[in-house]
């Protein structure tokens, strides 16, 4: 398939926008699609750095001159550099010139709306909307957001005919970030007080907030290691430089770092925007304190404070260094404190939304020729699954074949909605819940996570091919995990299915499938 991203990075905007979507187009390319970027050439924009470090084809609209200044005081109508008119047909041009027509289109930029999106109707095939304010209207097939505690409902009136997908479940990260994830929620479990704080205030930074942060950690009065992330385009990246180097902190300055995710594991506080990388930082359970950038960070610095997930110093504007050193020396002076905070962090967000959305986007098929995806489980499936459970037959095969009490099967079903090491899933087949899927972390190797599968399909979806579609999906959700499942002898239907899906019977009497890039080798 062809996948057509519309979205831009400018030193006002930052690149919260096209990392996100980076993300998103990995997964897709890995899965075989073509993937083609359109941006526009702002000050700050990565055309170069997309094309020549990640090998994607980019079209290139031209820039405005005096953006960065329209954008400052004018806000996201002026975040196009353009009229939204101009915008959609210099946009629709670079489309006509690719030779496929794209099969989505995926926005990604605050200020397109429906008028945008409806010029783009007749050139592509389906459009995806990635939004996180919900004050405009959308005219889309599929729309993303994926500030945590959004709901479908937000955008019943926005965008009446889009299927929508809500929460941080869905955040679009790299892959790196859930293969860390485990070793960096253990290394937490272990801890031993505060050593290496992590300062990441956007890529490009363009008020140096960054500088402001170090002055408060050297008021602070501790000895910490810091770790500091920005990229080369930052413009006050040789400024930052300079204090480090005339500073007695102990401050290693990574320059758009490879390793983020590892620079995050090896964190006890993280101190950043509260922009994307956010999620990040919550994936990797990693206690924050948060400033805001930006208008739209604020309903997320709210939310993770509320979560017990992070610290909301504010807006940067009206934050000193006295004030981020009080605060500092507080948090990590409390381990009880950083401790609830790491596991409320990670209980947001798994790491795993590009496979979610790719699910989405490119569905498993049963074999009655209809759609298989799967999504996070939610308090309110709690009936239904106990109803599937309840039905005779149902648990023939299972370890504990007994039928849970109503109230015993609530606890269950809560604390794995709960447990970080769990990815309890419903399976959607004909746009309806028909069964569920669960992956339970178990201790693998180093670098290496493992899962054990578990699947029940609801009665009334059986005998159509939604279990084969489902351990598909679980495959997709992991791509990079080594699987397990336990099948009981008696069960033959069940090893038969994981056979054909490319299980193989190992030593340990487990069913296994090595991840997808051994099983590629």
């Amino acid at each position: 398939m062809k996948f057509v991203f519309r979205t831009d990075a400018a030193l006002m905007i930052g690149t919260g926008h096209v990392m996100r979507c980076l993300a998103l187009a990995d997964r897709l390319r890995e899965e075989g699609h073509q993937v083609h970027f359109i941006f526009r050439e702002h000050p700050g924009n990565l055309c170069d750095w997309v094309e020549r470090e990640r090998s994607y084809p980019v079209s290139r609209l031209p820039g405005i001159d005096g953006f960065q200044e329209e954008a400052r005081q004018e806000g996201h109508a002026h975040w196009l550099g353009a009229s939204v008119a101009m915008d959609a047909e210099q946009t629709v041009g670079a489309i006509r010139e690719m030779a496929v027509r794209p099969d989505w289109l995926i926005v990604d930029h605050y200020a397109i709306d429906a008028n945008w999106e409806r010029v783009l109707r007749p050139h592509v095939e389906r459009i995806m909307v990635i939004d996180d304010l919900a004050d405009r209207h959308h005219d889309c097939d599929l729309l993303l957001d994926q500030t945590f505690g959004r709901l479908p409902g937000d955008y019943q009136a926005l965008a009446p005919s889009a299927h929508t997908m809500t929460g941080s479940a869905y955040a679009l990260l790299r892959p790196e970030f859930n293969q860390v994830r485990t070793t960096s929620l253990a290394r937490r479990r272990s801890r031993k007080g505060v050593a290496r704080i992590l300062v990441g205030m956007g890529a490009l930074d363009p008020d140096n907030v960054t500088k402001t942060v170090l002055e408060a950690i050297a008021l602070s009065g501790f000895q910490w290691t810091v770790d500091v992330i920005l990229a080369h385009g930052a413009p006050h990246l040789e400024v930052v430089r300079h204090w480090c180097e005339e500073s007695s902190l102990d401050v290693a300055v990574h320059v758009s770092p490879g390793n983020i995710p590892e620079l995050m594991a090896h964190a006890d506080i993280g101190i950043g925007a509260a922009g994307t990388t956010s999620w990040e930082r919550c994936c990797m359970g990693l206690p924050s304190m948060t400033l805001v950038i930006a208008e739209n960070q604020m309903l997320v610095a709210g939310i993770m404070e509320r979560a017990g997930a992070a610290v909301n110093l504010g807006n940067f504007r009206s934050v000193d260094p006295e004030h981020i050193a009080t605060s500092l020396r507080n948090l990590a002076e409390d381990p009880e404190r950083l401790t609830r905070m790491s596991l409320e962090a990670a209980r947001m967000c798994d790491g795993l939304g590009t496979g979610r959305v790719g699910q989405r986007l490119v569905p498993e098929f049963a074999t009655d020729k209809n759609p298989v995806w799967v999504r996070p489980a939610r308090t309110e499936d709690i009936q239904r699954v106990f109803e599937w459970q309840s039905t005779p037959g149902m648990r023939t095969h299972c370890r504990n074949p007994s039928v849970p009490s109503f109230d015993e099967h609530v606890s269950w079903f809560k604390s794995r909605l709960s447990d970080p090491s769990c990815l309890l899933n419903i399976v959607i087949h004909k746009r309806q819940p028909a069964g569920v899927l669960r992956l339970d972390s178990l201790e693998g190797e180093e670098n290496r996570d493992v899962y054990e599968v578990s699947l029940l399909v609801a009665p009334d979806h059986q005998r159509q091919g939604v279990g084969g579609a489902a351990i598909r999906c679980a495959r997709r959700l992991v791509p990079y995990a080594e699987i397990k499942a336990e099948i009981l002898d008696q069960n033959t239907g069940s090893r038969m299915l994981f056979e054909r899906e490319g299980y193989l019977l190992g030593k340990d009497g487990l069913w296994v499938q090595n991840p997808v890039a051994e099983t590629a080798g």
